[in-house]
């Protein structure tokens, strides 16, 4: 398992934050998630605040996503 993380101060009008955290080269049979927000806001017009996960399986034309999230404009 790894992840990324961006720990610097944020600017919402020079780009986006986000973390992320991916398992590979196992079998996975199924996954559980609970998406916890916390008084999401936005700073500036035009921005939005996304919590999301994606599970992702092969590539090309044998990729297969789901994606749940919720997004706050």
């Amino acid at each position: 398992m790894s992840y990324q993380s961006i720990s610097r101060p944020f600017d919402p009008t020079i780009g986006h934050q986000h973390a992320v955290m991916s398992a590979r080269n196992g079998k996975f049979y199924g996954t559980e998630v609970a998406i916890n927000l916390w008084k999401p806001y936005v700073q500036i017009p035009k921005e939005f605040s996304l919590a999301q996960i994606w599970v992702v399986s092969g590539n090309g034309s044998t990729l297969n996503t789901i994606e749940a999230c919720w997004q706050v404009v």
